[in-house]
């Protein structure tokens, strides 16, 4: 593994803890030194991006975001929309990891500005290669601004 990043640090909405605990555990497995704050509800997760006061503060603490659609008090594309359009995270990338395939969700994710759209596997071996796969493309061989 190659990266440009001594630690690749994650911003992951996703509310039900056993999905937490997935991610924690299949992240781990794919070597990737990583830093990772859960956020559970959309409420807290636009509260968390507007404590940044500029980018270059949150380029430090978010270099990706990993966002459920379904999330408690306020939902997923409703927080894609808060997160674009605040500043400092304006071009930090995020990717929604969601269990609806819903045409329509994919649709509007994409509209709100996710850099894209990942269903979560069923299985924890493919969990762990959509993952890998994922950070090998942002990391590996993208340039993020």
């Amino acid at each position: 593994m190659i990266s440009t990043y001594d630690s690749i640090n994650l911003l992951i909405i996703e509310d039900e803890p056993s999905e937490q605990k997935l991610l924690k555990l299949c992240i781990e497995k794919t070597g990737y030194a990583t830093l990772i704050k859960f956020i559970n509800n959309g409420e807290d997760a636009i509260k968390y991006a507007e404590s940044f006061p500029d980018r270059e503060e949150i380029m430090k603490k978010i270099h990706l975001i990993l966002i459920d659609i379904n999330i408690p008090r306020i939902d997923g594309h409703h927080v894609l929309v808060a997160l674009k359009k605040n500043e400092a995270l304006k071009k930090v990338p995020a990717v929604v990891l969601t269990t609806s395939n819903n045409r329509a969700d994919v649709e509007k994710a994409y509209l709100n500005g996710a850099a894209g759209f990942i269903l979560k596997p069923k299985l924890i071996e493919d969990y762990e290669t959509a993952l890998n796969h994922l950070f090998k493309y942002w990391f590996e061989l993208c340039l993020i601004p």
